[in-house]
């Protein structure tokens, strides 16, 4: 199994600077960090409250070593004189390219996933941090949260488990059943087995 790291930084713009102004601005610098060693993937998700930056590096050197450099990249001054300092997060997570399976425990035991903590894979091209695992609740349920970018889900059926979403950020359209149901932030929604569902997700 291929494992790489995925950084995850969370901020906010300073008051005065447009979108526009900020997206070209990251434009601009795009090369120069496509140039970093070990550099695989650069995504930027826009939220109500700030911008969620993603960065895909081949190990954890390579992210690391990024970050040391980063200030004297070409360009990066207009960049980060956008970003709002104390606003930001950072985050770094062991990804896994594919899904492995995981033993029951027979009781599950008390633990907290802070948040930026968790263990992320890439699923059908969005991001997905694993908050609780099979193994840690001793089977009764998985918790995943997942950044999805504008795209939609394939129609699928789970005929082994449940499933149930709750929405944090955005608006999406589910079709459970042959319902079609759009939630926004707040909304839950609970899919029973067995039954058809899809989700697509809109910016």
């Amino acid at each position: 199994m291929d494992t790489n790291v995925v950084e995850i930084t969370e901020f906010a713009l300073k008051p005065g600077f447009t979108e526009q102004m900020f997206l070209q601005t990251r434009d601009e610098v795009n090369d120069e960090v496509r140039k970093l060693r070990g550099f695989l993937n650069r995504r930027l998700l826009k939220s109500a409250g700030g911008w969620t930056e993603i960065f895909e590096w081949a190990d954890m050197d390579s992210a690391k070593a990024a970050g040391e450099v980063w200030s004297s990249l070409p360009g990066i001054k207009n960049y980060c004189s956008m970003v709002n300092s104390a606003s930001i997060k950072v985050g770094y997570h062991s990804v896994a390219a594919v899904a492995g399976g995981e033993a029951g425990r027979s009781t599950p035991h008390a633990f907290c996933s802070h948040a930026l903590e968790g263990e992320a894979r890439w699923w059908l091209g969005s991001l997905a941090v694993i908050k609780a695992t099979a193994v840690q609740t001793a089977g009764q349920f998985t918790l995943i949260e997942v950044l999805e970018s504008e795209g939609e889900a394939p129609l699928h059926v789970h005929h082994r488990e449940d499933e149930s979403f709750l929405v944090m950020e955005g608006e999406i359209e589910f079709e459970i059943g042959g319902k079609a149901i759009m939630a926004g932030p707040g909304s839950f929604l609970f899919g029973p087995r067995g039954l058809s569902g899809i989700l697509c997700a809109r910016p």
